[in-house]
């Protein structure tokens, strides 16, 4: 995974909340897995650093990063397809099939684990309109679409 572009977009919904880059990392960690070993490292880091809370994007020249263990999902396959048609409405374009029906077989492989896995899909830009539907689609096949619990 390539963690400039992540932590850049990380940045971008930071400034966007008008929150601090580093309170805004430490507000969305949880305290399990490797988040558990992220936090104290941040802080840490901070403290060393005398990093000073500022809302971003700041002007100062001075930035945070972290990275964990992250994986691409397993390319589509038949498996893929027949999750995505089973759970959207049949009016979603192919990649957005293919995206729900990706992260559908995820949760359902025998090594899911709620605790440690995060779904993370980028919004997109004027230009691809279309791809920032998907995480609306997610979101409702999620809540309404699910032929299965989701509850372990």
């Amino acid at each position: 995974m390539n963690v400039f572009a992540r932590e850049s977009q990380i940045d971008i919904m930071a400034a966007k909340a008008k929150a601090d880059p580093l309170e805004f990392r430490l507000n969305n960690l949880n305290d399990t897995g490797d988040n558990a070993r992220m936090r104290p490292v941040l802080e840490a880091a901070a403290a060393r650093f005398g990093w000073k809370k500022a809302a971003s994007p700041s002007g100062r020249g001075v930035g945070v990063a972290c990275g964990i263990d992250a994986e691409v999902t397993p390319p589509s396959n038949q498996e893929t397809i027949q999750w995505g048609r089973k759970c959207t409405s049949g009016k979603e374009c192919y990649p957005c099939i293919l995206t729900t029906g990706d992260m559908v077989r995820v949760v359902k492989s025998p090594e899911f684990d709620r605790k440690r896995v995060a779904f993370f899909m980028a919004s997109g830009n004027a230009s691809a309109k279309r791809f920032a539907s998907f995480s609306g689609t997610v979101k409702d096949t999620r809540k309404n679409r699910l032929p299965f619990s989701l509850e372990r």
